[in-house]
């Protein structure tokens, strides 16, 4: 005669260290066990499974999937704001230029003296 029977057991799980976020390898040193250095390279370097540029490029999309919600709001409030850039540049062309002219200007000279007295400082120049 044969009885079957299920039960919940505690198992305690392998120390691992995370990669790329999506993946547990297996932490051996933790164990006292050696190659911990070698099963982590042989698992991503180029030639392992978790090294190939087609593997990266996976989880570089499934990162852009993840964070899709934030992709799409970075697209609406940009189209959003080339929208009203366009409304501005009809309403008030030429103030808008002057001010972006002058807008430059003012960027490059700072931009200019911050580096300059950054060599200066240094000794460069």
């Amino acid at each position: 005669r044969t009885v079957v029977t299920q039960s919940t057991v505690s198992q305690s799980s392998y120390p691992c260290k995370e990669f790329g976020g999506l993946y547990c390898l297996p932490h051996m040193s933790a164990l006292g066990l050696p190659k911990d250095g070698a099963l982590m390279r042989s698992l991503t370097e180029s030639s392992g499974p978790l090294g190939t540029p087609w593997a990266r490029l996976t989880a570089a999309a499934g990162g852009l999937y993840r964070s899709r919600f934030l992709v799409a709001w970075c697209l609406v409030v940009a189209v959003a704001l080339g929208y009203g850039y366009l409304f501005l540049l009809r309403t008030y062309a030429e103030p808008l230029v002057k001010a972006m002219l002058l807008t430059l200007v003012i960027f490059l000279l700072v931009t200019g003296v911050f580096f300059l007295a950054g060599s200066v400082l240094r000794g460069g120049a």
